[in-house]
């Protein structure tokens, strides 16, 4: 099951969308950070990062390229049909939010086979659908939605837990200013 993307597309949305392409949200620059990060040890950067991905706005213009003899380019509604979707301004190209941030923790036999949306980016516009429906249903992609599950699950988890952690260091004080 995928994590709460929506929520975390909604988060994502209201990230300033016209960065430059050089700038550190830009998914193409995500890979080498995820073979740095390791899960359970980064987890706030790592979810920092999935947060705040660039998103391009709805004004913005995707560059043109020659696919099948035509020009083509990247539709933004694609974002909105696969929660994992994330575009590289830099590279003029598609990723999977999962398979790139969290990939290289992931054992897979398909990791060969997977190299686009993890760590080379998808360009062929014409064919664009039918490949995201594939990298949708790959064991490589489910292990990485897994991970980013778990990944959102601890960070949700961590928080409930500094929150009570608060609460008990307040109600302590409250205690021990009337002893």
């Amino acid at each position: 099951m995928s994590p709460s993307n929506d929520t975390l597309k909604t988060e994502i949305a209201i990230v300033p969308s016209e960065l430059g392409s050089k700038e550190k949200f830009d998914v193409a620059l995500y890979f080498e950070k995820g073979k740095t990060l390791t899960a359970e040890n980064c987890d706030a950067e790592l979810e920092s990062l999935m947060k705040n991905v660039w998103v391009p706005s709805a004004s913005f213009t995707f560059p043109l390229t020659e696919s099948c003899g035509k020009n083509r380019h990247f539709k933004l509604s694609w974002l909105k049909d696969y929660k994992w979707l994330t575009y590289s301004k830099q590279e003029d190209g598609a990723y999977c939010i999962y398979c790139t941030l969290l990939g290289s923790g992931v054992v897979d036999i398909q990791k060969k086979k997977t190299e686009l949306f993890f760590f080379k980016s998808y360009k062929c516009w014409a064919n664009a659908k039918k490949s995201f429906r594939n990298h949708d249903k790959s064991q490589f992609h489910k292990a990485c939605e897994g991970a980013a599950s778990a990944l959102q699950s601890r960070c949700e988890s961590s928080a409930v837990g500094i929150g009570t952690h608060l609460n008990r260091m307040c109600l302590d004080r409250g205690k021990s200013k009337k002893n």
